[in-house]
């Protein structure tokens, strides 16, 4: 499941931070339960167009970036799951991790056990995180 969790956080990243209306449109249709197994494997389709289009930034893969603004600020970077990046151009880059096919198969093995969990894992995708700075 930590595959799916990858995927989820990556599409939702990509919707929040580059204004990925697919992304929202998929984890919309997974998160209402009412896109099955076919919505998961149209939200690995999708992944992997944008894993395959994502730009690498800092060492970082991006399957979205946008300029660090007032109204994309560092903190709000992080809310909504992305990596602040100060280079040359400061940039919010929502990560693209890579992710093998293997995995993707072996969670919708899981989610057929328990299609709850598919729900249950969306909704964690979508939620703001914040990361604490020590």
């Amino acid at each position: 499941m930590e595959a799916l969790a990858k995927l989820l956080k990556a599409l939702s990243s990509a919707y929040l931070i580059g204004r990925c209306w697919r992304c929202a449109e998929v984890l919309d249709a997974l998160s209402s339960g009412r896109g099955g197994e076919g919505s998961l494997l149209d939200a690995y389709g999708l992944y992997k167009e944008l894993y395959s289009s994502a730009i690498s930034a800092s060492g970082l893969r991006c399957c979205a970036a946008e300029p660090l603004s007032p109204a994309l600020d560092e903190e709000a970077c992080e809310i909504y799951g992305g990596v602040p990046l100060r280079g040359a151009e400061a940039l919010c880059c929502a990560p693209c991790p890579e992710i093998r096919e293997e995995e993707v198969l072996e969670a919708l093995d899981a989610v057929e056990q328990d299609p709850q969990a598919l729900v249950r894992a969306v909704a964690l995708a979508q939620a703001p995180t914040r990361r604490r700075r020590g």
